[in-house]
């Protein structure tokens, strides 16, 4: 029942910023343990092919579509479970989104904490056109650009069986805790 309300939520945000207020919401839901969990947020909210497919650049043209499926489906556990352990730090009202505002299909926001609200951090989120995030950019630092220079070294070399072999230990990693 919480992900089809869930679902309806995310469906009914029809502009950029109301759509990362709608993924805020969830997230937090996620924290409190309300029914939804981050991996479902996730899922929700960040288009992983397109984060697939950008992070790899012309190098993805040259995958087949089964390595392109696999590799999408390893960034998207890993990307979980990263969330997913790091949430265990986090108090849901430990922080909040403000002052959003959109240009065009990004949304520049201030994160404010709730502990010292002198204490800011500018995060900006970036949107394909069925306004999911491909793109987070936090103080400046792309999660796009940084995995695209990380999967660029390890292809150059390892190859592309030694980033999804490295890949699936970090995930193995995780789960192990």
């Amino acid at each position: 029942m919480s992900s089809l309300l869930t679902a309806v939520f995310v469906t009914a945000a029809a502009t950029p910023v109301q759509r990362i207020h709608s993924y805020e919401g969830q997230a937090r839901q996620a924290l409190v343990g309300d029914g939804v969990s981050l991996a479902e947020v996730a899922r929700q909210g960040i288009d992983f092919p397109a984060l697939s497919q950008r992070s790899l650049a012309a190098r993805w043209s040259a995958l087949s579509t089964a390595e392109q499926r696999e590799f999408s489906d390893l960034l998207r556990q890993l990307v979980e479970l990263t969330l997913t352990v790091r949430s265990r730090k986090l108090k849901p009202d430990a922080h909040r989104l403000t002052d959003c505002r959109a240009i065009q299909r990004r949304v520049d926001c201030a994160v404010v904490f709730a502990d010292d609200n002198a204490r800011r951090m500018n995060i900006s989120f970036r949107l394909t056109k069925s306004l999911r995030i491909y793109d987070v950019v936090v103080d400046g630092t792309s999660l796009l650009l940084s995995y695209k220079a990380q999967f660029a070294r390890l292809i150059d070399r390892h190859g592309f069986a030694g980033l999804t072999k490295r890949m699936r230990q970090r995930i193995d990693a995780l789960r192990q805790g």
